[in-house]
């Protein structure tokens, strides 16, 4: 549009058609700019005659952004889909490689491990056996491996724990050390695991449990009798409760035996306790036994403890104890034996006529020192008191 005549003056003349007046440049509009209005209603401004009102700029449409594209051309959302793809063929690659390399899995040897001790800790001895090489066909000769070994919670293993399952070269077979608790201490034993006819079994899994001496006869281990001599006992893991059935001498003997080092538990039952009212019955007999040597006339009775050393013949001794010996039953019993041996000490005194060797006859009055040494048997249930001196 001119600016002098305001004749519209068509884009890129030179000058209006009408005056000749040279044409202004257009001025450049910032791009997608609105002037701001003033609040309230907007006023048309008066133009000069002829102007075109200006037409409001519409704002360009932005161009459409071009995705982002990562390796070979691929999209983002391409590329983190493979990657997680392939991360978990990788996972499952070496959950693989752990089963069939280790054996660890849901039918591993680790699972086998745990289904024998969880078996024992719930006192299952043939759940526990079907885990075994061995099977229920070990408890036909071994009474230890029933359930009625394990019907004391306290003998079973608890809080187990498996340890690192170890493959061993040349087989199909694993090594692992399990952790667990019986009697209230902390145990432990390796267990061995091969894998026959598809399956996982345990070819390790029982514990010696030794008993000495070996003579000992009447023995239980957790309440289950053994064979008479059977000191080489096959049994659970766990804590046993070995007892020898008394005597009228030996009381009864109860031993507790752990886990040691390894699979093997001992219990020694050399050493064991008179029982109630044996020392009160010796103390009788030895007396009975005295009395009847007091007795005696003779200066040396027969299988008595006491003599007077007369210098004469034909003696006629009349005998007296002011002190009976105190009996102490001082050896170690032992089962094997049956029998218990005693000493004690005491005074004899006798008043004694005889004739010396002249033929003149004689009084004497003395004391012997008494060292009584003796044994105590059982014989048909009954206390024997015999002396040896």
């Amino acid at each position: 549009m001119c600016f002098q005549c305001g004749t519209a003056v068509q884009p890129g003349a030179p000058a209006c058609p009408r005056c000749g007046a040279p044409a202004a440049p257009a001025q450049p509009q910032p791009y997608g700019m609105v002037a701001p209005q003033p609040y309230g209603t907007v006023q048309p401004q008066p133009q000069p005659y002829g102007t075109v009102p200006p037409q409001p700029m519409s704002p360009q449409a932005q161009p459409p952004r071009a995705p982002r594209r990562g390796p070979f051309g691929l999209s983002t959302g391409k590329v983190v889909a493979i990657g997680l793809t392939v991360f978990l063929i990788l996972v499952v690659g070496m959950v693989a490689v752990l089963v069939a390399v280790l054996g660890i899995g849901r039918d591993g040897p680790d699972s086998a491990v745990k289904d024998y001790f969880g078996a024992l800790a719930e006192g299952d001895a043939g759940k526990a056996l079907a885990q075994t090489y061995e099977g229920s066909a070990a408890a036909q000769k071994n009474p230890l491996l029933t359930s009625a070994a394990l019907a004391d919670p306290a003998r079973r293993p608890s809080a187990v724990a498996v340890g690192k399952v170890y493959k061993l070269p040349g087989a199909e077979a694993w090594r692992v050390t399990v952790a667990f608790v019986a009697n209230g201490k902390d145990l432990s034993m390796p267990v061995t695991v091969r894998k026959i006819d598809g399956e996982y079994v345990l070819v390790e899994a029982f514990t010696e449990v030794r008993v000495s001496p070996e003579s000992t006869a009447g023995v239980t281990v957790n309440g289950v009798q053994v064979p008479e001599g059977g000191t080489n006992l096959v049994a659970f893991p766990g804590s046993y409760e070995i007892k020898v059935a008394g005597t009228p001498l030996i009381a009864e003997t109860v031993v507790l035996a752990e886990q040691m080092s390894g699979s093997h538990a001992y219990a020694s039952i050399f050493s064991r306790d008179l029982a109630p009212g044996v020392q009160k019955e010796v103390d009788k007999q030895v007396r009975a036994k005295l009395d009847a040597c007091l007795k005696s006339t003779s200066d040396a009775p027969s299988g008595c403890p006491f003599r007077a050393f007369l210098p004469g013949e034909k003696p006629t001794v009349k005998w007296t104890m002011p002190t009976y010996p105190k009996i102490e039953i001082r050896s170690t019993l032992t089962s094997e034996t049956g029998s218990a041996r005693f000493s004690g000490s005491g005074t004899a005194h006798y008043e004694a006529d005889y004739r010396d060797f002249f033929g003149a006859k004689k009084h004497e009055a003395g004391n012997d020192q008494i060292y009584l040494y003796g044994n105590v048997t059982v014989k048909d249930a009954e206390l024997v008191v015999t002396f040896t001196n």
